[in-house]
């Protein structure tokens, strides 16, 4: 009965990222720690409204990792797609739990996605 019921919550946490209007399928993992709202906080990780244009590891309220604060990069579709390709790989020691979007075609639509979030 507890993995049943364990499912039930992942799924529950998982609702609000599939009902993103437009989200792509590959989003699904992304939404487990992150909001798409301005201002929105208690992910584990930081809210991805207006993400893209956006400096790493800048976003106020949010304690990133020595690694990402340290890349002092813009977030364009060129770093985005080496980000989410291997974020460990491309700031080692990051403590975003993501091994990474092999799918070149998944991570188009996903940074066309972050675009949106203003």
């Amino acid at each position: 009965m507890k993995m049943k019921h364990g499912l039930v919550v992942v799924v529950a946490m998982l609702l609000p990222a599939l009902a993103q209007a437009g989200a792509p399928s590959a989003f699904v993992i992304c939404g487990a720690c992150h909001a798409v709202r301005r201002g929105a906080s208690g992910g584990i990780g930081p809210t991805l409204a207006g993400v893209y244009g956006r400096e790493s590891g800048s976003l106020p309220g949010y304690q990133y990792s020595p690694a990402l604060k340290a890349k002092h990069v813009k977030w364009t579709e060129t770093t985005l797609d080496t980000w989410l390709k291997s974020p460990n790989s491309y700031a080692p020691g990051t403590k975003m739990a993501y091994a990474g979007q092999p799918d070149a075609g998944a991570r188009k639509a996903l940074i066309a996605y972050l675009k949106t979030l203003k």
